[in-house]
């Protein structure tokens, strides 16, 4: 076994690209907008994403080497902006008397450095459930088409502002009884299949408990579901997903003072359009990751001044954006 129990690090298996793979194997929750699977997920080689608007569309202008033929942009009109990769960083410590509490219960190097392993893999695991849930936030804000930091107050990119769009919203009236609830989810899909040129029929919509309880017991609403299956609707928990003219209201959130959805707000965007949601991953702020193709995540640990320990970090860079903001709807109960 090493003669320093720190030695166990500079074995392969707690290099960089060794941990990166580690923490991407471990098993985690994902996120409820990731398992809607709405976005498209790739490693990019730069830092910053050229976004270019055009038709009402944002998409990303594939770059190219010096020399090699330009992607032509055609006659019409555009805008393009860079969007910046936010660094997502967290470290962690293994100090010198943890690893030597550990040299304790193993009578082998083998068993000693597996012991290390493991407590390696606790530190990892919990920092991708931390990765993860902030990866949830940024689709969120993507979703809204505005990514705000873990402040909930500092803007990370706003597509409204980067390129002079106005944000389309919609009132619902739930207020008034008489509201004509049905036609309302009918305006929203129109408005919707008006700004991306097709017909949409799917729409889901995060709403705050407010809103979702306004909308259940709307008169309309109540009165369209008192005779479909014996009004099941009107009685069991829908909070996950009320089907109400071809939309999917879901409550979203923990029912706790973070929710992401704002009181009396919701959030819609339309369903089954291919490339609706964009995340890219720059590469790490390592010298080993320059120029390289970015990935979801990095792992690396590096000893401590005087051998007192080991620091671990772990990263993501990721620049997520939907890329019709015009068909993504701020609604008001």
């Amino acid at each position: 076994m090493p003669e320093n129990m720190l030695d166990v690090f500079n074995q392969i298996g707690f290099r960089a690209a060794a941990l990166s793979a580690s923490i991407m194997r471990l098993p985690y929750k994902e996120g409820r907008i990731g398992q809607m699977g709405i976005f498209q997920s790739r490693g990019i080689r730069t830092t910053s994403a050229q976004v270019e608007f055009k038709n009402g569309r944002l998409g990303l202008i594939q770059s190219t080497r010096r020399g090699e033929p330009v992607q032509p942009m055609g006659r019409t009109k555009s805008t393009i902006r860079p969007i910046n990769s936010v660094r997502l960083a967290l470290t962690d410590k293994i100090m010198a008397g943890d690893v030597q509490d550990l040299r304790q219960f193993g009578q082998s190097g083998a068993s000693s450095t597996k012991a290390v392993a493991d407590l390696v893999t606790e530190k990892l695991a919990e920092a991708r459930q931390n990765h993860q849930y902030t990866q949830e936030y940024h689709r969120f804000g993507a979703v809204q088409g505005v990514v705000l930091d873990a402040d909930g107050t500092t803007v990370i990119h706003d597509l409204y502002d980067l390129f002079g769009l106005t944000r389309p919203t919609l009132s619902f009236e739930l207020g008034d009884p008489n509201t004509d609830v049905l036609g309302k989810c009918l305006a929203l899909k129109r408005r919707m299949g008006a700004a991306l040129g097709q017909k949409v029929r799917d729409v889901h919509v995060f709403v705050d408990d407010g809103f979702h309880d306004a909308l259940r017991n709307h008169a309309k609403v109540r009165q369209a579901y008192e005779r479909w299956q014996a009004g099941a609707a009107l009685r069991d928990d829908l909070r996950d997903g009320f089907r109400f003219g071809g939309c999917v209201f879901e409550e979203y959130g923990t029912e706790s003072a973070d929710d992401l959805v704002q009181q009396e707000r919701g959030h819609a965007i339309p369903m089954n359009i291919p490339g609706l949601f964009v995340e890219n991953f720059a590469p790490a702020d390592y010298i080993e990751a320059a120029n390289t193709t970015g990935q979801e995540l990095y792992a690396k640990q590096e000893r401590m001044k005087m051998d007192r320990g080991i620091e671990i970090e772990t990263q993501s860079n990721p620049i997520t954006f939907g890329t019709r903001p015009e068909a993504q709807f701020l609604i008001t109960p």
